[in-house]
């Protein structure tokens, strides 16, 4: 009976037991109670993420918190893009709220046109070490775009300046940013050091590659954006150290790598400190030819970060790039001396229960001082010793709110930025009529542009569907506070001032687990850069509209239609190509108002290549006489296809010497500018040239069709092509003679 009474003793207190600690349980879950969603493979918070549980729905904020009150059995549904569709059963739920961490992995799916490459680990993370870092170390921002599929280079250098090249977008056409914010321009007028090599790339943590002008958050650039995202403050409860050391060496080149980073957390301050140091020499080709790559770089700089209260923080990065002798085996000059500071400073506010969560300003500097020269290269014969010493500077800031709604959020803001390059050429001339003598060039004329914009861009977001609809008007000013007289002559416009607008929209819907499907749309329209605005350089033909691109059209059409007769349909594809890209340029350069397209040195340079490149074809199958429409005469009807750029460039410059002038010295002495006195319509001009060089191949055609002497007819043509080109300044100076009219001289009588 006692046994029986303490065993039901014992049965009513573990019942009531259960029944406290189930009632507890019951207590906690049946509050409301905050979660944070974090990325189960790097640890980091996923914002923007749908969720829905019991009669509740809602985004992730920007910590990745979510807000519930448990209720048994129920499911937790989440959905985004990224990370596809989650159904978090009753018992994982209630795991997960007692450690207050829900972790979920992503799924290939992209949220916009962009690639997101991680570089470096962020700092006293504790998922740090499932984070991987690159295996290989790059110091130079471009030759680690490179690892990209969608992203190619332009290397001017074994080890240094990579110019990144995005969906055929270069320089200009592409915008490179830290933080979204700061950028730095190329002092040296052969970019060898391009935005890309000033980057701090070990206190890079992630690089986002926007394709296209579908974000305008950043810019308006037509190729995409490219964004640096340097780490972020982190504190810590109690003090701690941490730090990375990693080295690399590549034995081609006896190249040798290093970078470190040390720094310190507190509740308060974040203080991290980084340094790199890159060295190389000349490396071997595969066919074992020694090219020249000595270089020398060394980074140095601090990240700072100071927690002013729980929903402000204040962030300080300051990174000084140098290098010397770095040899640039694809350019007329090296790199004698290159010294970067890059400084910015920027403030996050947060903001809790409000459509206003976050918002983000900063402001930054960077000053740019390049020298260059040719004394190391091996030039024979040595004609000139060359040098230029430049300067560029930027300055600006960046302001961004972030709102967020139940179904989506809002980026809206505004953005400045001036730019500012000056430097000086000198070259002393070492042979010729000017041999002894130094000449100094005006390179970047004292260039200014100041850009500001105005942007918004909304995000609508709903299970499974993204939708994004971006807007950005900018302000355009510039102008040259000490242009070059020649430049003056030939562009009188030395400023400018427009407005640009910009607008895209575009969304993604996931068809299921495994499938997405986009569609984007965007515009944009941007002002000329620094470089291509201001640029002390010319191209000896390209001085009107249309010239030479009118010129090229002739060229290629000419031996596009002998390929293609004569059974060469490979290169008469090539010709025609040629023609129809060429054709677009032609009428917006000429007939362009608002929307007006200029040939830049890239164009021109193409346009010369190919079309030699037939010269050399055409000139080549005409040997066998066996092909049909065979020429007896074909390097004299070549040489008459391209009469007009030869023989304007060797007047020119022999006018030129002849004045005991520098042959590549601008001036006026150009067949069009002595038309232009005559005819003042652009077009006109362009079109008597390119009749004038028409004129000149159906002569040549027609001494072949007399089966004279090669070289008679080749003498004949050049004969031609040089009576042509001095008709205009004979017509000029009869027209002067004709002014001047000889007067009887009057006798006074007394």
């Amino acid at each position: 009976m006692i046994k029986t009474l303490i065993k039901a003793d014992q049965l009513y207190f573990r019942l009531i037991s259960f029944s406290l600690f189930l009632m507890m349980n019951i207590a906690v879950f049946s509050q409301s109670k905050t979660i944070r969603i974090i990325n189960k493979e790097n640890g980091q918070p996923i914002s923007d993420l749908f969720y829905k549980y019991n009669n509740t729905s809602g985004i992730s904020n920007y910590r990745g918190e979510i807000t519930v009150e448990f209720a048994e059995g129920k499911t937790l549904y989440l959905s985004n893009v990224q990370y596809g569709k989650n159904e978090i059963g009753s018992s994982d739920l209630k795991k997960a709220l007692q450690t207050d961490i829900l972790k979920i992995a992503p799924v290939a799916h992209n949220l916009l046109p962009v690639t997101v490459i991680k570089v470096h680990p962020e700092f006293f993370d504790k998922n740090q070490f499932d984070i991987p870092v690159q295996e290989k170390l790059e110091h130079d921002a471009g030759q680690l775009l490179e690892q990209m599929t969608s992203v190619s280079v332009i290397r001017k250098s074994g080890a240094y300046g990579f110019d990144p090249v995005l969906r055929g977008f270069k320089y200009d056409q592409l915008n490179l940013v830290i933080d979204g914010t700061q950028t730095a321009s190329a002092a040296c007028p052969n970019r060898m050091d391009p935005a890309s090599s000033q980057i701090p790339i070990n206190m890079i943590s992630t690089v986002e590659v926007m394709k296209g002008p579908f974000s305008l958050r950043y810019g308006n650039a037509f190729g995409g954006t490219i964004n640096f995202k340097s780490s972020t403050p982190q504190f810590s409860e109690k003090t701690k150290p941490a730090g990375r050391l990693g080295t690399s060496y590549e034995s081609n080149g006896n190249i040798f790598r290093t970078e470190g980073v040390a720094g310190m957390t507190s509740n308060k301050t974040d203080l991290k400190f980084f340094g790199s140091l890159s060295q190389g020499n000349d490396y071997k080709d595969g066919d074992g030819l020694e090219i020249p790559s000595d270089f020398n770089r060394l980074n140095w700089g601090g990240k700072f970060g100071f927690k002013l209260s729980d929903k402000q923080n204040l962030g300080v990065l300051v990174t000084n790039n140098r290098a010397k002798n770095v040899d640039f085996p694809a350019l007329p000059m090296d790199l004698r001396e290159d010294n970067t500071w890059m400084v910015n400073a920027s403030h996050s506010a947060y903001f809790y229960g409000k459509a206003l969560s976050t918002w983000n300003s900063t402001v930054y500097f960077t000053r740019v001082n390049h020298l260059m020269d040719n004394l190391d290269k091996v030039i024979s014969p040595r004609t000139v010793d060359a040098s230029t010493g430049a300067e560029t500077s930027n300055y600006g800031g960046r302001t961004e709110m972030r709102f967020d709604f139940k179904t989506g959020y809002l980026f809206s803001g505004l953005d400045y930025r001036m730019e500012a390059a000056e430097g000086e050429r000198s070259r002393y001339m070492l042979m010729g009529p000017m041999a002894g003598k130094t000449i100094y060039d005006n390179v970047w004329q004292e260039a200014q542009i100041q850009r500001g914009g105005a942007f918004a861009e909304y995000h609508l977001k709903k299970s499974d569907f993204h939708a994004v609809f971006s807007g950005r008007i900018d302000y355009n000013s510039a102008k040259s506070n000490n242009p070059d007289p020649n430049f003056a002559a030939l562009n009188p416009d030395v400023s400018s001032d427009f407005f640009n607008p910009s607008l895209s929209a575009g969304g993604t819907k996931m068809l299921n687990d495994a499938f997405s499907l986009g569609l984007w749309f965007g515009t944009a329209q941007r002002s000329p850069g620094i470089a291509e605005r201001y640029i002390n350089a010319f191209n000896l033909i390209d001085g009107i509209d249309g010239l030479a691109s009118g010129l090229a059209i002739l060229a290629a059409g000419a031996f596009g239609s002998w390929f293609y007769l004569s059974g060469h349909p490979q290169f008469a594809i090539l010709s025609f190509a040629l023609v129809g890209s060429l054709v677009g340029f032609f009428i917006y350069n000429v007939f362009g108002h608002r929307n007006k397209l200029f040939m830049g040195d890239t164009g021109s340079l193409i346009i010369g290549l190919v079309i030699s490149a037939l010269v050399v074809k055409f000139n080549e199958f005409n040997i066998d006489k066996t092909v049909p429409y065979t020429l007896s005469a074909a390097p004299a009807v070549s040489f008459a296809i391209i009469i007009v750029p030869l023989i304007d460039t060797l007047r020119v410059m022999t006018i030129r010497i002849s004045n005991k002038k520098s042959p590549f010295s601008a001036d006026n002495n150009h067949i069009h500018h002595r038309l232009l006195k005559l005819v003042t319509s652009h077009f006109k001009v362009t079109l008597i040239i390119i009749a004038a060089n028409a004129f000149i191949i159906a002569f040549a055609l027609f001494l072949n069709q007399l089966s004279l002497n090669i070289n008679l007819q080749f003498i004949m043509v050049f004969l031609s092509g040089v009576v042509i080109s001095f008709i205009p300044s004979i017509v000029l100076k009869l027209k002067s003679t004709e002014k001047i009219k000889p007067t009887s001289p009057i006798k006074q009588y007394s």
